[in-house]
């Protein structure tokens, strides 16, 4: 949409780019669409063919499976909106000076709280996978002392934080009369 926004009207050979680039960019999207769905049946088909003991080998390894393919989707889904963001960035510099001067700080903030949350997402995915620190959160919860419940609260915090902020902050100036 925002790239049909900034282009050039009328000129044909920017137009023809402009289907080539949503073609190559709905091809790409199906592409790795496939792969994670591929991906994760074949994990979800891995536990649900180990056996019940979880203490079983097999079953830990396709545990660790589980935990590398959403810390990996995490990190792809970090790498792919910085480069997006990036780039939407660079083409309000080049195709609408104006606004992005205007909007600059905005753009910016936004930028900011969105790649943060994600980052902040895969800090704590990586933090949680940890034998220890999930030996601790799990001692804490069963006692029910300090750290669970401000365990939750911090990862509710810094997840949902930024992107909400983000949403409110774009909402905000745009109903701004």
């Amino acid at each position: 949409m925002f790239i049909a926004a900034t282009s050039k009207t009328g000129d044909k050979d920017y137009e023809e780019i402009l289907r080539k680039r949503k073609k190559y960019l709905a091809a790409g999207f199906g592409a790795i669409s496939a792969i994670i769905f591929i991906a994760y049946w074949i994990v979800v088909y891995g536990v649900m063919s180990t056996s019940d003991d979880v203490n079983n080998e097999e079953n830990k390894k396709w545990k660790n499976a589980i935990k590398n393919m959403v810390t990996t989707m995490f990190i792809m889904f970090l790498v792919a909106h910085i480069t997006t963001l990036t780039l939407l960035i660079i083409r309000l510099k080049a195709r609408v000076p104006e606004f992005y001067k205007v909007q600059r700080k905005q753009v910016i903030v936004t930028t900011i709280l969105l790649i943060s949350t994600i980052i902040s997402k895969v800090i704590l995915r990586l933090i949680f996978y940890n034998k220890d620190f999930l030996h601790f959160w799990n001692t804490s919860r069963v006692d029910h002392t300090w750290f669970y419940p401000l365990f939750m609260f911090f990862t509710a915090y810094f997840e949902y934080f930024g992107l909400f902020a983000s949403i409110l902050l774009s909402l905000k100036n745009n109903m701004a009369p």
